[in-house]
């Protein structure tokens, strides 16, 4: 058996579905409380902290990366759905490899977030 892995009376987990933010943002910010959001998704803050990401993962060695990133564990892609609340991130950061992979994917986010503020 895994170290890992989601378990459940009903049976293993097959199949896992994400859902892109898109134009319900608008709506959800227009009224956050009718939306079960506590305030409005500060959309610029995401950016940011995901820009704050991709600096970290730049400047640190592939060792260090690797002390956090390796067959356990994905301390990245867990601090992410954790603390930016970036589920779909998250769940792109599990399959990457590398720190190259990883500040790329991150990149690739933050064009398609800024897309949106558009």
């Amino acid at each position: 058996m895994s170290d890992f892995g989601i378990n459940h009376e009903s049976g293993a987990l097959k199949r896992v579905m994400v859902h892109h933010p898109g134009k319900e943002l608008k709506l959800a910010n227009a009224d956050p409380v009718a939306h079960h959001f506590d305030q409005p998704v500060d959309i610029k803050r995401f950016i940011s902290d995901h820009q704050e990401l991709v600096d970290a993962l730049e400047d640190m060695s592939s060792d260090l990366f690797e002390e956090h990133v390796n067959e356990m564990k994905n301390d990245f892609s867990n601090w992410v759905r954790d603390v930016l609340g970036d589920d779909k991130l998250a769940n792109e950061l599990t399959n990457c490899a590398n720190r190259t992979e990883a500040v790329k994917t991150v990149r690739d986010r933050i064009a398609w977030l800024q897309k949106k503020l558009k």
